[in-house]
């Protein structure tokens, strides 16, 4: 204390041989050694106090001497403290960076899963813990797991995340912050909850806490695991947390009040909308001086494009489903249509009857043959039998004719009930009307149609028939892709594979001649066999193959200024 005091040099021998120096009363030193204590300085400031011992056979004026070595030494502790101060700093320094790095990032994290991923993987990086779950809080004031750091996804019906949950409910019920220790002296139902999540995951010690931020309609949280017994302390009301508690509960709010702004922003009326006209708003200002040159090479650009952009040429027309198998019902003769057996949408198996004709005519003329040819017969057997053999031939020669044409009324009876020629549905409308009509011979009655099989005839015109058998004539299969009106909702697709399945003559359909592609045996998909009808209605597009737009464009040109201009 002496030589702190006055900073001067002081020589104390060993006990008995006297002190010389600055006066120093007894000042013990049974050491068989003689001290040198000097003061340790650097411009001036005092660094502190180094002791040398020396042999005792040294004269004084030679301790002073070695002893000056000693002033060197302040240099270089100096030196070494300034060092220790510059690494200090530069760590602190680190520190700060690492902070402002967290809520730079909180800042540019826009969407609520990025900002909570974000949230407890750094939150867990910087506290130096094992585990950081963020809770949110929604509805009745239950706690659901909303990010958990180092996972992506999250099984929320596991036990460990209902654990987590009830845990942070438990914990947060009574204090937003909270510290809890396995073995600390708690509640039955936490320690039980604590040791689960041992078991579970080694936590020893977890800190729970519900930052700033939040509303009463929807509150975060964040907890903090550690295997570390004690790594969290427990937070007493009215204590001040020790720092590491301190920079944790700063994160905490800091991750809250970016959280519950993003919730926030995200629940406003025509939020994307006004993104979108803000962000167009800055692009205009910032591109006006560059504008020409922008709008030149955008123009090159698109013109690059067209020229190297391969793109499909295809060929539209409109499309109708027909069934595959298809029969008309035809009367085989004239008559009075006496019932309709059927309606439209009834199922008819193969030869069922599905009109019944008037045969009271048929049937009387019928009665009459019959008794004409017993009395035939009766004169036959009375000439047979009076020999008269020529009158015998005679009736004989009728009674046959009249055989022929009682079997030509049963025939024609039989086909007073026509029947369908297939299994299928009736497809004509208002067939009932025909009941009391009077039909003819061969005149159409009804049309049935088997709907297990559908085909799909595809309009082309006339100026892409020729594009369609160019494409053809190459050997490959042209896609055909095409949806329903009734079904717009489901993409269909099928083939043309050959020239077979083009019409072989053009249609009139309105001002324009068409040519018809018959697609037969189309697949359909199960969901929709069952609902489809004859006569639907919808867009096909025939793909002829890939050529670049400029190509396509050119060809498209040239062919309209040959037809109209050029012949």
């Amino acid at each position: 204390m002496r030589v702190r005091k006055t900073k001067q040099p002081l020589v104390v021998p060993p006990a008995g041989r006297g002190v010389s120096g600055a006066a120093f009363e007894a000042l013990p030193n049974a050491t068989p050694f003689t001290w040198s204590l000097r003061p340790l300085r650097f411009r001036g400031e005092f660094m502190g106090i180094g002791l040398l011992m020396f042999r005792t056979d040294l004269l004084p004026a030679e301790v002073g001497e070695r002893s000056q070595v000693m002033d060197w030494v302040g240099h270089y502790l100096s030196a070494r403290q300034l060092h220790a101060v510059s690494e200090q700093a530069a760590e602190r320094n680190a520190s700060l960076q690492r902070f402002l790095g967290f809520s730079s990032g909180l800042i540019r994290q826009l969407g609520g899963e990025d900002l909570a991923s974000y949230t407890v993987n750094e939150v867990r990086r910087l506290s130096g813990c094992n585990r950081v779950s963020l809770l949110r809080r929604e509805g009745r004031g239950d706690w659901r797991v909303a990010a958990v750091s180092g996972s992506e996804e999250i099984d929320k019906g596991s036990l460990v995340v209902k654990t987590m949950e009830a845990m942070f409910g438990r914990m947060c019920a009574t204090a937003t912050v909270r510290g809890l220790n396995l073995g600390e002296p708690t509640s039955e139902e936490e320690e039980a909850l604590l040791e689960q999540m041992e078991n579970l995951g080694d936590t020893a010690s977890v800190l729970a806490c519900i930052p700033e931020g939040g509303d009463e309609r929807v509150g975060f949280g964040l907890m903090l695991e550690s295997s570390e017994p004690g790594f969290f302390p427990e937070v007493r009301p009215g204590e001040n947390p020790d720092r590491r508690l301190q920079v944790t509960l700063w994160m905490a709010n800091q991750a809250g009040l970016a959280l519950g702004e993003s919730h926030r922003n995200s629940a406003l009326p025509l939020r994307r909308l006004a993104l979108g006209l803000d962000q167009a708003r800055r692009d205009w200002r910032e591109t006006r001086r560059r504008r020409p040159y922008l709008v030149v090479a955008v123009l090159l650009a698109l013109f690059v494009v067209a020229m190297l952009l391969p793109v499909q040429r295809k060929v539209e027309g409109a499309c109708v489903l027909v069934p595959t198998r298809r029969a008309p019902v035809v009367a085989e003769i004239g008559g009075r249509v006496a019932e309709v057996l059927v309606k439209e949408g009834s199922v008819v198996k193969s030869g069922e009857p599905v009109v019944r004709l008037d045969v009271e005519r048929l049937t009387t003329e019928l009665r009459v043959a019959e008794r004409e040819i017993e009395r035939l017969e009766a004169d036959a057997r009375r000439y047979r039998a009076g020999e008269d053999m020529g009158g015998f031939r005679v009736v004989s020669l009728q009674a046959e004719r009249a055989r022929e044409q009682a079997e030509q009324l049963r025939l024609e009876i039989g086909f007073a009930n026509p029947g369908s020629p297939i299994d299928g549905v009736v497809l004509t409308k208002d067939v009932e009307l025909l009941r009391g009509r009077v039909v003819t011979l061969g005149e159409l009655l009804c049309e049935v149609a088997a709907l297990e099989d559908w085909d799909l005839q595809v309009e082309i015109e006339e100026a892409d028939f020729g594009l369609v058998r160019r494409a053809l004539e190459k050997g490959k299969a042209l896609p055909v892709d095409y949806i329903l009106q009734a079904r717009s909702d489901i993409r269909l697709r099928t083939q043309l594979s050959s020239e077979g399945q083009l019409s072989q003559m053009a249609y009139v359909n309105q001002t324009r001649n068409v040519f018809y592609a018959h697609l037969g045996g189309i697949d359909v998909p199960p969901e929709l066999r069952d609902r489809l009808r004859p006569g639907f209605s919808g867009r096909a597009k025939i793909a002829l193959g890939r050529r670049p737009l400029a190509v396509v464009l050119f060809g498209n040109f040239a062919a309209y200024v040959r037809y109209h201009w050029a012949f």
